[in-house]
């Protein structure tokens, strides 16, 4: 379902959060299947650009849900995350 992608992106990155801000530990991790890729944007992203990819994440979900083209609001939430690493 296309919602879940988001679901599951923002989890990545609210783990990925945890980490990065020190406020949790591995163990604390929700997607511990997911661990290697929250380690991946913990490296990748600084703590701001989570916080901020929290946001983002949540307003193309309801895009999504207010019928913008789910590659479209894909798309742009991409270009977000990647204007803030």
């Amino acid at each position: 379902h296309k919602k879940d992608v988001f679901t599951l992106l923002r989890t990545i990155f609210r783990d990925a959060l945890l980490l990065k801000s020190g406020a949790g530990t591995e163990k604390d991790v929700v997607l511990k299947t997911e661990l290697e890729r929250v380690k991946k944007v913990v490296n990748s992203y600084t703590v701001g650009a989570l916080t901020q990819a929290q946001s983002f994440l949540s307003k193309a979900e309801k895009d999504v849900f207010f019928n913008v083209p789910f590659a479209q609001a894909v798309e742009i939430c991409v270009a977000n995350l990647q204007t803030k690493k």
